[in-house]
């Protein structure tokens, strides 16, 4: 699965979804995968439209979900048929196909999740009002790596997690992706942090520069006992995260630290060094689309 980022307009716009091997010369031969995507903005709605793959390779791609910027439809159809609407982005990564309507820092966005390969034709048509404070960062979002740094970065084969990389070569070491407590928010929480230098990693955009009320919601069943994990923005290390003892690892509480993030690219990193005790579970970390006044 791969997110496309469409932006609609009155004139319409094109471009293209190209993918091969990667390694050998077969493309010369026919051996890619090439769509060509038009889309167009209108007064009650958005078209999309995906030609056929005209290549004979076949990509790893299964799936793609558009992200139709500028748009909060309230209907969706696909070849003509009405696609159903999803409750948000997890169960859109489960299912085969539908759409959700969100919010991200550019403002309101339909995902629509279509087969990748085959010609298709997306309308969206009117609009709902959806209003969102927060950007909620859950563990498809994360990067995982350590203890040891990554030579090259590993996906997870689980296609449930189809945003989540793992880092590192040392999986039994590293912290995971877990579903054995209740109260997560998506499709899993990221459990360990037990060895020195694992952590987590979130990538996000921000419109303008300034201090953020971000809060991590986190679970730390050990019974009195203070647990902590260093908070890195951009590489620069922001205080130390300090989680108190719940009374179970079903749990969750939500601390807040306030972090400066730049206009523009942002990383928000949670790191055991050696200083701190780790051994926690993150469930995610919520981010205001605007600064503190």
């Amino acid at each position: 699965m791969i997110y496309l980022d469409i932006y609609p307009a009155a004139q319409q716009s094109q471009g293209e979804f190209y993918d091969d091997d990667g390694d050998s010369y077969d493309y010369q031969h026919g051996q890619f995968h090439r769509q060509a995507i038009t889309a167009q903005s209108h007064h009650d709605g958005a078209d999309v439209h995906l030609a056929a793959n005209t290549g004979a390779y076949s990509s790893t791609v299964k799936h793609f979900v558009l992200r139709v910027h500028g748009h909060a439809a309230g209907t969706v159809t696909v070849n003509g048929q009405a696609l159903k609407a999803v409750e948000n982005r997890y169960a859109l990564s489960q299912a085969a196909g539908g759409w959700h309507t969100d919010v991200d820092v550019i403002g309101p966005v339909t995902l629509i999740k279509i087969p990748a390969g085959q010609k298709v034709t997306v309308h969206l048509r009117g609009t709902q009002s959806v209003r969102k404070e927060m950007e909620v960062l859950d563990s498809q979002d994360a990067s995982i790596f350590g203890p040891t740094p990554p030579t090259v970065p590993l996906k997870t084969s689980n296609p449930m997690y189809s945003d989540t990389h793992l880092f590192g070569p040392s999986p039994s070491l590293r912290p995971a992706i877990m579903t054995n407590h209740t109260g997560y928010t998506a499709g899993g929480f990221i459990a360990g942090f037990a060895s020195i230098g694992t952590g987590a990693s979130y990538y996000l955009r921000r419109h303008a520069a300034g201090r953020y009320r971000v809060v991590f919601r986190v679970a730390n069943a050990d019974l009195n006992t203070l647990k902590t994990m260093n908070v890195y923005v951009n590489g620069i290390m922001a205080g130390e995260l300090s989680i108190p003892s719940t009374e179970s690892w079903d749990t969750w509480q939500n601390i807040a630290m306030y972090l400066p993030l730049a206009a523009g690219n942002n990383t928000i990193m949670l790191r055991r060094d050696e200083n701190n005790t780790g051994k926690i579970n993150l469930d995610s970390v919520s981010v205001p689309y605007k600064p503190l006044m």
